[in-house]
């Protein structure tokens, strides 16, 4: 594995317009928003986008808040944790397409999270 490797932690928010299925955008000083229906990391964020749209919807837009070598990788998921539990604090409901990875299979649907 490349050392030098980036993941990136984001948040999937709704949108008036139908997106591109590789428009991604970048906002470092962004956190939780209204509109947020799902916090992730990923090594690739256009790729992933277009895994998440058949899924969760033509109208969602991929923000990247944040970016981590692979030395840092475990502090993206501390900021993506810290996210959703921001997100909960804030509107009293975890992101509506949040999965439950990390519970064990408590979230678990058959054929996987989309």
């Amino acid at each position: 594995m490349n050392n030098q490797e980036m993941f990136y932690v984001y948040k999937l928010a709704r949108v008036n317009d139908k997106t591109s299925y590789h428009f991604v955008d970048a906002d470092f000083d962004g956190s939780i928003s209204e509109e947020a229906v799902y916090y992730g990391i990923t090594r690739d964020p256009k790729d992933r986008l277009s895994k998440h749209r058949p899924g969760k919807g033509q109208d969602i837009a991929l923000i990247v808040l944040g970016e981590f070598t692979h030395a840092e990788r475990f502090f993206g998921l501390e900021y993506q944790a810290w996210l959703v539990a921001e997100h909960i604090r804030k509107y009293g409901s975890k992101p509506e397409l949040q999965g439950e990875s990390g519970l064990g299979n408590y979230g678990y649907k058959y054929g996987g999270n989309k």
